[in-house]
């Protein structure tokens, strides 16, 4: 029978060996002293317009993104501001609505016209009538329910959020 704690110590040294291998490995890749720089594309140039020196892009594809993607975007205000003191004009903040998302980006005059052809679409339901909302929700207060937590569109765009279709 094998001893286990033999086994464990030559696991543990193959692991610190490839670790210390790795770590070699990675670290004559960058030349000391030389500071991560971003690849630059002419696609990006778009971006250097939104104020704000700390750049997020958050990318919303579905309903539950779509209000997960606000609260992130909140977050990063709040603790860009707790973690290193930084006002929200310092934060560049992009929020994506794309695929079933865009609906979000609607207006409340086109959620309270076509508010049942939208929820149909996404398979959404105002939470609490449990019917088609006839507003967009992601901009009303009162639905913490929702993945946004509560955080609205509105207040977004008060902290400097971009919104992107």
């Amino acid at each position: 029978m094998t001893n286990p704690t033999t086994r464990r110590a030559v696991l543990t040294g193959a692991a610190a060996a490839a670790a210390v291998s790795l770590t070699s490995t990675r670290a004559g890749a960058q030349a000391p002293g030389r500071r991560f720089q971003p690849a630059r594309h002419s696609q990006d140039e778009w971006l250097d317009t939104v104020p704000g020196k700390h750049r997020t892009f958050i990318d919303c594809a579905s309903v539950n993104a779509a209000g997960a993607g606000m609260l992130f975007a909140n977050n990063l205000y709040v603790g860009n501001a707790r973690g290193y003191q930084l006002k929200d004009a310092d934060v560049a903040v992009v929020v994506c609505l794309r695929h079933v998302a865009t609906v979000f980006a609607f207006n409340d005059d086109i959620w309270a016209k076509y508010g049942q052809a939208l929820s149909d679409a996404i398979s959404f339901v105002d939470p609490k009538t449990k019917q088609a909302p006839t507003k967009n929700l992601l901009d009303a207060t009162g639905y913490g329910e929702l993945p946004s937590g509560g955080v609205t569109i509105s207040s977004l765009v008060k902290r400097g959020t971009h919104f992107a279709l």
